[in-house]
């Protein structure tokens, strides 16, 4: 009874926004998961290791996530971001006073991914997924100011993961390797991470996390008619790197119900911006 205790909060805490990492136990299972999203930013990673100074940038993302089991091995997830904004502070010139740019804005639905993943094996402790999945360009690529909330690309990826909780224990560890294939000149993407994880008292869970995206150079620079391919702000950009440490401390309300908040800090970034993303939100499970 120890062992499957773990493995649901496992699954209840595994769910760090695209990433897809979630244990669906069987058919009929579900995992729902609503957070929101902020980064604020005075600065981008450019592509030659410069760092460009912008007006403050901030983004607010509003995300639901939905996982289904259609058996014991096979489950289809969601990730949905339906409300996302992005704003561009007024600047205004220290000496003059004058209004330098009068600032922008942009609300609207950015880009979602749905896909499938399959456990090809399972044991008490170790569980192995394949996963498949595809970005819909459903996000505005195309803004005045580069305020984006899409790419305008529909990408897809294929990824496998594992994962190892340890016999008598409460720790537990997850990685994950995929493969991002890029349309319309965006550069493909090789993507990675590794966490850790220990639960207190089936309340509290603790998760450290590495995991990044590195550009594979491959795509364009330039559409047919001239225009930048990607954002040039950091948003959406075209040849992304980044590499991110991620901690994590989910507090469990019940069997069915968690509270999730969650840090996202760069440590190597090429075309994104140079801040911290925050998160929080709840995660229900409807297996007990």
């Amino acid at each position: 009874m120890k062992t499957v205790g773990f493995f649901w909060l496992l699954s209840i805490t595994m769910i760090p926004c695209a990433n897809a990492q979630l244990l669906v136990r069987d058919k009929g299972d579900f995992i729902i998961s609503l957070e929101q999203q902020f980064v604020r930013a005075k600065e981008a990673y450019q592509l030659n290791d410069n760092v460009l100074s912008l007006p403050t940038l901030n983004q607010y993302t509003s995300k639901a996530y939905l996982a289904y089991g259609f058996s014991h091995r096979l489950s289809a997830f969601t990730s949905v971001p339906f409300l996302q904004a992005v704003t561009l502070n007024r600047t205004i010139g220290k000496g003059s006073g004058d209004t330098l740019f009068l600032g922008d804005r942009n609300i609207g639905f950015a880009d979602p991914e749905i896909g499938l993943k399959y456990a090809f094996y399972k044991s008490p402790t170790t569980v192995l997924n394949a996963t498949a999945l595809v970005g819909l360009p459903w996000g505005e690529s195309r803004q005045a100011n580069d305020l984006r909330t899409g790419d305008g690309e529909f990408n897809q990826q294929v990824g496998v993961e594992a994962t190892y909780s340890f016999p008598h224990s409460h720790h537990f560890i997850s990685i994950r390797a995929a493969y991002n294939n890029r349309t319309k000149g965006f550069a493909d993407e090789c993507l990675y991470s590794a966490q850790w994880g220990y639960t207190i008292q089936n309340r509290w869970s603790l998760l450290l996390s590495v995991k990044g995206n590195q550009t594979l150079y491959n795509g364009q620079y330039y559409d047919a008619s001239g225009e930048l391919i990607g954002g040039s702000k950091g948003l959406y950009a075209n040849n992304e790197a980044k590499h991110q440490l991620v901690p994590e401390l989910n507090y469990h309300l019940n069997k069915t119900l968690a509270l999730q908040g969650r840090c996202e800090f760069i440590f190597i970034g090429r075309n994104t911006l140079k801040a911290p993303l925050y998160s929080v939100g709840f995660i229900f499970h409807s297996r007990q």
